[in-house]
């Protein structure tokens, strides 16, 4: 599907060579291999071009969510069919945290990009209001481990380099296609975080309490 998206703009542009192009890029964003046979600068001639902005964050935030978080949807769905439930409270634990946390690190990183190259000349200053915000999402999804580009990198302020640091640690969700120490092992982490500062002897998250040896582990994959 990704590779079709990306024919639209591709085939015009390269002709037959376009499809094998297509292709290429479409697995390599879903696996969040950031790798592109386009140009040397990686997809910077595409920066405004909302197919391959589109279709790249789909791919690539796809395959970092998660196999798990898939086959729990898609369960979830298919009850909706035959009877009522609250899709979202129908999840498990793990889909809950792996979904909000996604949504949360690429709003949150995007918001923070934007601010800090709102002006800066070398990447997205002479750019509308929406172009920015568009530029700012893509980096905010691509810098999680799928490794394109959309703004040369090394013009980045130093703030936003910080940013895309640690959404780089963080990564994807278990069981996907992207690296990092994963979206709920940082959950884990900021959960246990606050419980200790209120002086709360359980670790919980939306209403269920995580044991300590979950805790334990996130704490061990992160020192790692």
């Amino acid at each position: 599907a990704g590779a079709l998206l990306y024919m639209t703009v591709f085939v015009k542009q390269f002709g037959l060579k376009g499809i094998w192009i297509s292709v290429f890029t479409s697995v390599s964003a879903f696996c969040n291999a950031g790798i592109d046979i386009i140009a040397e600068h990686s997809l910077c001639n595409y920066a405004l071009n909302p197919i391959i902005n589109i279709v790249t964050c789909a791919l690539i935030i796809l395959g970092g969510i998660g196999y798990i978080v898939w086959w729990d949807v898609i369960r979830v769905l298919k009850q909706a069919q035959t009877k009522k439930v609250k899709l979202f409270r129908a999840l498990t634990l793990h889909s809950k945290i792996a979904i909000t946390a996604t949504l949360i690190l690429i709003f949150v990183g995007a918001a923070l990009i934007l601010a800090f190259e709102y002006n800066n000349p070398q990447t997205i200053k002479d750019y509308t209001l929406l172009q920015k915000i568009e530029v700012a999402l893509f980096q905010s999804v691509t810098t999680r481990t799928a490794g394109f580009a959309t703004v040369p990198q090394e013009n980045l302020t130093n703030s936003t380099s910080i940013v895309c640091l640690l959404l780089m640690f963080i990564g994807g969700s278990p069981a996907g296609t992207a690296g990092g120490i994963k979206t709920v092992t940082f959950a884990v982490l900021l959960a246990s975080a606050f419980s200790t500062v209120r002086n709360k002897e359980d670790t919980e998250l939306f209403g269920r309490r995580l044991t300590k040896e979950a805790v334990g582990k996130a704490v061990a994959v992160c020192c790692m």
